[in-house]
């Protein structure tokens, strides 16, 4: 069933202008269900977009009276930007970040400079990343390697912009 879901996801893709060189499908079937994985390549792709055109083929039952998930049949829907798109998106982000944590340790909230975010340390080496006083999640860092909070930020802004456009 997942390699129908692909095909129809592929062609709304295209037909949206995404080809396969900016957002990869693949389908992978197994025991009582099959999945299909949406890799967002181009890290300017729309991913709110992408992620809509992919959910139309997400086919999932559920009890009517519980709501539980039933087994067998379902067709469950992954979007998410590959390595080197997140790599690309968070690049410009690691210097402020890094700014950022080091002036959360002296006053609680650090500004992302250029950027409307907010981070905060909740201890060992998670840090809170709040957009416009909102928080929007969790990045990490040990003190030294900012690049997986500068990819959480990039998301948390480029989500924001998807959705005030």
């Amino acid at each position: 069933m997942s390699t129908q879901a692909a095909a129809k996801i592929r062609a709304n893709l295209k037909a949206a202008g995404y080809n396969r060189t900016r957002v990869g499908v693949r389908a992978d079937n197994y025991s009582m269900g099959s999945s299909v994985y949406v890799t967002v390549k181009d890290p300017t792709a729309d991913f709110a977009a992408i992620e809509e055109i992919a959910n139309q083929e997400r086919s999932i039952s559920r009890c009517e009276f519980s709501g539980e998930i039933l087994s067998g049949g379902n067709t469950y829907i992954h979007v998410d930007y590959s390595r080197e798109a997140e790599d690309a998106m968070g690049a410009p982000f690691v210097e402020p970040c890094r700014k950022a944590f080091e002036a959360c340790s002296k006053d609680v909230h650090g500004d992302v400079e250029g950027t409307d975010c907010t981070v905060s340390t909740s201890g060992q080496g998670h840090v809170e990343v709040w957009f416009r006083g909102s928080y929007r999640g969790t990045g990490w860092t040990d003190g030294e390697d900012f690049t997986h909070l500068a990819k959480k930020v990039a998301r948390v802004i480029k989500s924001a912009d998807e959705k005030e456009a």
